[in-house]
């Protein structure tokens, strides 16, 4: 079962796995699922995978809950050490853009002005070695909560030594050390998986602070559409599993 902590609670230790080979999987509605399970077999297991659950649900019940824990069971099952940071029971100040974080190139993790939970958690992600990222849409992104965390993860967890083009300045993560996976778990009320292209924005906001805060490759995503009229359907809780399976066994491939 995964673990699920607050301020200052310690976190718990299990074993996990690692992967001799990857492939990326994106399921939805319009996918026949299954394919990650023909994966699963090719990995053997190791210990000490470490990931961390970025829930940003103000809900603890409903669909997206739902396939928060049926990824992270199925993680911890697969050998993970499994951790969940519900960001909406955690003191997270909104970014005062006061650009300490900014001017901070050198630090592992950037200074900031202030101090709350952020503190800790930045710790806590540098240690991973995985994450399962998860946030409600909201006009087609994700919702408050992710973007409150998403913008003091931007110049902590990342810095300002990035380049694009001859533009200075651009997010570029400090979390070097290793190379990190991540999932990412969407759920919308109302917009079905066939105009998923249109309107997630925020699997690509999950995707972006996974790889430029976290040095994190996105190996597979989910969305759940349409969920005020049809409900959440199985077929959904069995991709959350698959990505949880398939996250645990790729979290300290070389």
């Amino acid at each position: 079962m995964p673990i699920h902590i607050g301020t200052n609670e310690p976190p718990v230790k299990k074993q996990g796995g690692t992967a001799k080979g990857l492939a990326y999987v994106e399921v939805g509605e319009e996918s026949t699922g299954g394919g990650a399970a023909a994966i699963f077999d090719l990995y053997e297991r190791s210990p000490d995978v470490k990931v961390v659950v970025i829930n940003a649900n103000p809900k603890k019940k409903g669909a997206l809950a739902t396939l928060i824990e049926e990824a992270s069971s199925a993680a911890a099952q697969g050998g993970a050490e499994v951790e969940e940071l519900r960001l909406a029971d955690l003191d997270i100040g909104y970014c005062k853009f006061c650009m300490t974080c900014y001017r901070d190139t050198e630090s592992p993790i950037g200074r900031c002005s202030q101090e709350d939970d952020m503190k800790w958690i930045l710790e806590r992600l540098k240690e991973a070695d995985a994450y399962i990222i998860a946030t409600p849409v909201s006009s087609g992104h994700g919702n408050a909560i992710f973007k409150t965390f998403f913008e003091r993860c931007a110049y902590t967890a990342g810095s300002s030594k990035g380049k694009l083009l001859w533009l200075k300045g651009i997010p570029t993560s400090r979390f070097t050390d290793k190379r990190r996976h991540a999932v990412t778990i969407a759920t919308a009320g109302t917009m079905p998986n066939y105009l998923r292209k249109l309107c997630d924005i925020a699997t690509k906001q999950m995707k972006e602070l996974s790889k430029l805060s976290f040095n994190a490759e996105t190996i597979g995503t989910l969305y759940a559409g349409e969920l005020v009229f049809k409900g959440l359907k199985d077929k959904h809780r069995r991709k959350a599993r698959e990505l949880g399976r398939l996250l645990a066994q790729a979290g300290l491939q070389p």
